[in-house]
């Protein structure tokens, strides 16, 4: 466990760090706040993987995580733990132009495509919407790829929906613009994971 020790250390220097700190320096602070917390959350999600929950370490971590105001609860429903990622937002309320703005959104932008819920429709349009201004502040970001990854996803999934429920002509357009983003995917960057998962997308779409 001395990779969880060393989170939990860096949690600590973090949130001390950002409690003094001012402005831009504040804002680092929280932004390493957030991704050691990622960490630290990764961790304790590869030991209930690999040792089915139960760790006693897990009670005493989260009553430490308390005392620096770090939220992280366990889903029953998913077995797992998981961040409200306060860090990140409050990192883009203090600097929407900051040199970590887009990575800070997009794991927001992350964590919200893993946790939806089947059959929110409304939280899945609310996604989308959120995406697609990512890439419009973003658009050359690293990140970008992924966040069109995620867009072909979630348009797949409302097309599937309102073929389930007759909306026929907005099916075919959320359909078409997964497909879209698949091949804009495929075309401009091969070799990628995005891009192999893309063509299975794809397959999956009836597009060959």
């Amino acid at each position: 466990m001395q990779h969880v020790d060393q989170a939990v250390k860096q949690i600590a220097a973090s949130r001390e760090g950002s409690l003094k700190a001012q402005d831009s320096t504040k804002a680092e602070y929280l932004f390493q706040l957030g991704e050691a917390v990622r960490q630290l959350v990764d961790l304790m999600n590869r030991d209930i993987e690999a040792h089915g929950g139960g760790n006693p370490l897990f009670v005493l971590i989260l009553r430490r995580l308390e005392q620096y105001d770090v939220h992280v609860e366990f889903s029953k429903e998913r077995k797992a733990f998981f961040y409200d990622n306060w860090a990140f937002r409050e990192y883009g309320k203090l600097a929407p132009k900051g040199a970590r703005a887009a990575k800070a959104e997009f794991r927001l932008i992350e964590d919200a495509f893993y946790r939806l819920q089947e059959g929110d429709t409304a939280g899945l349009e609310k996604a989308i919407q959120r995406k697609e201004a990512f890439l419009s502040r973003f658009p050359r970001d690293r990140q970008a790829l992924t966040v069109k990854f995620f867009l072909a996803v979630d348009h797949m999934q409302l097309g599937k929906w309102q073929q389930q429920k007759g909306l026929s002509q907005q099916a075919k357009e959320n359909l078409a613009r997964a497909s879209l983003y698949c091949r804009e995917i495929v075309k401009k960057y091969p070799g990628t994971n995005e891009a192999l998962s893309a063509k299975d997308l794809l397959r999956m779409l009836g597009n060959s």
